[in-house]
């Protein structure tokens, strides 16, 4: 059994990969040693979307999806290529031509041995993901609640002002969301620890900067 295998998802722009020249190859490579560190799926669509190559989109999360693969330390580039040009013509030969199977070896090796900077930037991501539940986006709503004394008609009537809190989060790559009620309070409070955090940050950011490239996520 192969220890390597490509999930249907990205077969598609798999074969587009195998089947690039060597023209389209080499503007594809040259992009990726380019890639700037610490950017995503999102980012590699961006940043590939002017090659003269069919479905930039499903060729980019195909060739995001190499980090799991490159970031194995048993890894040889050349045994995990050869794995996955078989897997691909043995169940999904369709557009694929077996007697260019040695092409399509060499244009995959020569791919992931370009994607140097998507093994740091996919490593980087798994780092932050190492919690289970991750941070996506957030809004809040404010709202000013009317209280009515017993006479609906007294104009002699108090408020409240309330904001609530929407947290998208990703738990298992799967979309969730959760609401908390704040008061003003509340907002200051989470004001100055987002202030105190940015903080910490640019401190660590400026001491370690001379000696390590951090690595700013999603940029």
């Amino acid at each position: 059994m192969p220890q390597y295998s490509i999930p249907t998802r990205y077969r598609s722009g798999f074969k587009i990969l195998l089947e690039l020249d060597r023209e389209a190859l080499s503007l594809l490579t040259s992009k990726l040693r380019t890639f700037p560190l610490g950017g995503g799926p999102k980012q590699l669509i961006e940043f590939l979307h002017e090659l003269p190559i069919p479905n930039t989109d499903e060729v980019a999360r195909t060739i995001y999806s190499f980090g799991n693969i490159l970031i194995d330390k048993n890894r040889d580039i050349s045994k995990i290529s050869r794995e996955l040009v078989d897997y691909l013509l043995q169940v999904d030969p369709e557009g694929l031509s077996p007697s260019k199977s040695e092409s399509y070896f060499e244009n995959l090796v020569i791919i992931l041995e370009s994607a140097g900077n998507i093994k740091t930037s996919y490593k980087a991501l798994a780092l932050s993901s190492d919690v289970p539940n991750v941070f996506r986006q957030s809004t809040i709503l404010s709202d000013l609640r009317l209280i009515f004394p017993d006479d609906l008609e007294d104009l002699d009537r108090h408020a409240i002002m309330l904001h609530q809190l929407r947290v998208i989060y990703t738990s298992s790559d799967i979309d969730k969301s959760f609401h908390l009620s704040l008061d003003r309070k509340d907002l200051e409070t989470l004001r100055n620890q987002i202030d105190r955090a940015l903080t910490k940050e640019n401190i660590v950011v400026t001491e370690y900067s001379k000696h390590l490239d951090i690595i700013k996520l999603g940029e």
